[in-house]
């Protein structure tokens, strides 16, 4: 469901081309079927394409680059993507250690993931 005119409709195909569902195996591929958040692996089903710096960033003019660039896009579960919203990976991280009780060394764990994952070149 997303959001559109203050009233919530279902979700048909993506505004993000490299989210479709044939780019997104090559991102899932890059990045082990893994969650870049959490660090579990998922079955594909549970797995998403997931903006490091989120689009409404780039929408309100402060993001640096493209959004949809394979730099900054990352595997999520479906779980992570729902918690992370609209918060860039750094603030998610805060997030994560000021209110689910995550030790900030878990956090920094997940930022070098997070950074691994974006600097490791997409399979063919």
């Amino acid at each position: 469901m997303v959001r559109l005119d203050g009233r919530w409709r279902p979700f048909v195909g993506t505004t993000c081309p490299p989210c479709s569902a044939g780019s997104a195996l090559t991102y899932f591929a890059r990045d082990g079927r893994t969650c870049v958040y959490c660090g579990a692996s998922e079955a594909i089903e549970e797995l998403t394409i997931d903006h490091v710096v989120p689009r409404a960033v780039f929408d309100r003019g402060l993001g640096l680059g493209a959004p949809d660039a394979a730099t900054n896009l990352v595997t999520a579960c479906s779980h992570c993507n729902s918690l992370k919203r609209d918060m860039t990976a750094r603030v998610f991280a805060m997030y994560l250690v000021d209110s689910h009780g995550w030790l900030k060394e878990d956090a920094d764990e997940m930022l070098a993931r997070v950074k691994a994952a974006t600097s490791r070149r997409l399979p063919r």
